[in-house]
């Protein structure tokens, strides 16, 4: 457990980074970096369901844009920047988790800079069931080492 909350606390930091024009230290990104508000997790978790259930766009002011796609073993998970159109800034990550089978959605969002809406990410993916959190893991670790690597050789020694 204690693995998996480090990977995912890795993960943040690294996405929250890599979105980000300039390299900053971890500390610094904290204070000046963009930080997901409570407004935007709950349109990725529960708003945004709501309105493609009903056939609405994407909140005014908002767009998405899709960083990956993932199919396997009877799951497709989507990962996509909510992008705050008139800053640019990439405000959080949606994780739209599909199960095949039924067509079991979750939405989840992995916010950035935000210490109680990690903690609020890291019990909605305990609730999501023990074969779609393990799904989701793996697909974050991959994610994770993609953006990692691409960090680490950005840098030039």
């Amino acid at each position: 457990m204690k693995k998996i909350a480090f990977c995912i606390m890795l993960f943040t930091m690294s996405l929250s980074t890599f979105s980000q024009e300039t390299t900053q230290e971890p500390q610094e990104t904290a204070k000046k970096g963009v930080i997901t508000s409570q407004e935007e997790y709950n349109y990725l978790t529960k708003g945004y369901p709501q309105a493609i259930e009903l056939g609405l766009g994407i909140k005014e002011g908002y767009e998405f844009k899709t960083i990956k796609d993932f199919e396997y073993n009877g799951f497709k998970l989507k990962y996509q920047y909510l992008i705050h159109t008139e800053t640019q800034e990439k405000k959080a990550l949606s994780i739209i988790v599909i199960k095949l089978k039924n067509d079991k959605k979750e939405y989840l969002c992995l916010p950035f800079n935000n210490a109680e809406l990690l903690t609020e990410y890291l019990k909605s993916i305990n609730g999501i069931g023990l074969t779609m959190r393990s799904v989701v893991d793996v697909f974050n670790t991959t994610l994770l080492s993609s953006l990692v690597e691409y960090k680490a050789n950005q840098v030039k020694s």
